[in-house]
């Protein structure tokens, strides 16, 4: 968790350096099978990630309220793909031809 000045850094201010910092970014939570399918399709893709596993983290509720607001969508996985935000991974994963039956191993 970036800080400034001793204190945490907001969440809006984290998901926004995230997403300028990195072309893919997966907000997942690891007990989440659809935040496994994004991370696994990307990998198979050999396309790099930054994965944040919001569950691991102490403002993780924090960063989740704020990319509710942001999409509009309660529930994860969040990716984010040169600064545009996917509602789920699915809508994510399907066009590219991989419907979470494939074993990825």
């Amino acid at each position: 968790m970036g800080t400034l000045i001793g204190r945490p850094e907001p969440p809006d201010r984290f998901i926004n350096r995230m997403i300028s910092e990195h072309c893919v970014v997966v907000f997942a939570k690891t007990h989440c099978p659809y935040s496994q399918m994004a991370k696994d399709i990307f990998k198979l893709l050999q396309v790099p990630i930054k994965a944040i596993d919001i569950d691991l983290r102490s403002d993780g509720d924090s960063i989740q309220e704020t990319l509710k607001t942001m999409t509009r969508v309660r529930t994860v996985t969040y990716i984010g793909i040169r600064r545009i935000f996917y509602r789920r991974s699915l809508d994510t994963v399907k066009p590219l031809g991989f419907s979470g039956e494939t074993e990825i191993g």
